[in-house]
Formats: C-alpha cells, structure tokens, sequence
C-alpha cells in the first residue's frame, strides 16, 4: 500500500513539471521573455543632463516640482497663496507671500539658501557626487562645477546633508531595493597542514 502511494506521489510530480517545462518552453517559443523583462534604466550623462535643464528657468521649475510637491506654499508663514514677481530687476524665480508679505524663493531655508551660484551649477555638483562612487573631493569638484575649491567644499557639505538619512528631501526607500554585498579580509594565515576555502568559506579568525 505505501509503495502505491509513493508511485502515485511521483507520477504527479513528474506530471506537474513536464507541464511546467512545456510552459517555459512556450513562452520561449513565442518570445514572451523579452517582453516581461523589465528594461535596463542607463544613467544619465552629461549631455542629456543639459538637455533636461537648458536654461535657469528649468533648474527653477525643477527644484519646484520637487520641493513644493503640494503646491507653493510660503517658507516663512506656511500660507499657499503667493504670486511671481516680475520686472527687469527682478531676481528669477522670485514670489511674495499674499498674507505676510515677505519675498522668498525655492531655495529659501533649505541648504542653497542665499545661494550666489546658478542652480545649474548645484545641479552639476548633485551629478557629479551622486554618480562618484568612491567620493569625489572638494579641489576636484570644483574644477569640474568651475568654481573655486572654497565654493565646492561648501556646497559639497550642502548637498550631502541634504541626502542624510530622515532628510525630507529624502524619501524612504521603497519598492525594490538592491543591496551589493561584499567580503573584506586578506589570505588565511598559513598553518601546517590545514588548508582554507577562499572568500566566504574560509574559516580564518
């Protein structure tokens, strides 16, 4: 009787992954593999970088879709109603507070406060530190940006406060999150008679 159920047992396992093979197989056939995978997203280079933000206007409107997601709202009182001012000595990207009457502007209390340097040029240092992945100094920064190394060394500063950890111009990882892992060690010490693995499975102290 066990032998009976144990023929049974098997017999439906082989049945389920022969049908599961011819599905595969299937779906190769018909190429329905290229279409579920998910494209790879290329980083961006400098080119398309200043074809996304040609102009100052652009870094302004951009810094406003992200910092002001809920609408313009005023950094001083809170208060969501505000209009542009506009002129010919009028700073870009300019606005005043319809109740408290105070100006202000999308870097107004973030770390590009009072800022002197085009919003291009923070944007440029955003690039440059995000895609070095082992850190890029101040002195190269900035003859990269083409600013002083004084100027680099500030808003490097800047910048990698804003990408603190429960800064909330970062937001919570969420989705999928890829994690690289890697082991850190030098060659198993030698001892007479006693070989190690390699890598993970070495059993040096």
């Amino acid at each position: 009787m066990m032998i009976t159920e144990n023929n049974r047992i098997s017999v439906l396992l082989k049945s389920v992954l022969w049908s599961k093979r011819r599905l595969i197989d299937r779906i190769c056939q018909t190429g329905l593999t290229r279409s579920l995978q998910k494209p790879r997203r290329e980083p961006m280079n400098i080119d398309q970088l200043r074809e996304r933000f040609p102009d100052e206007a652009s870094c302004f409107r951009f810094f406003e879709s992200v910092i002001w997601k809920n609408g313009r709202t005023c950094p001083h009182c809170m208060s969501d109603k505000s209009y542009k001012l506009k002129g010919a000595s009028v700073r870009p990207g300019l606005y005043e507070c319809a109740q408290c009457k105070r100006q202000f502007r999308v870097t107004c209390r973030t770390p590009m406060h009072s800022t002197k340097l085009s919003l291009w040029k923070w944007i440029l240092a955003m690039y440059y530190i995000v895609n070095s992945s082992k850190g890029i100094s101040s002195v190269y920064l900035g003859k990269l940006v083409g600013i002083s190394q004084k100027s680099a060394w500030k808003i490097g500063h800047a910048i990698r406060k804003m990408m603190e950890p429960g800064s909330d111009f970062v937001p919570a990882l969420s989705g999928v999150v890829e994690l690289d892992e890697k082991y850190i060690g030098g060659k198993p010490r030698f001892q007479e008679g006693v070989s190690h693995n390699r890598g993970k499975g070495t059993q040096k102290q």
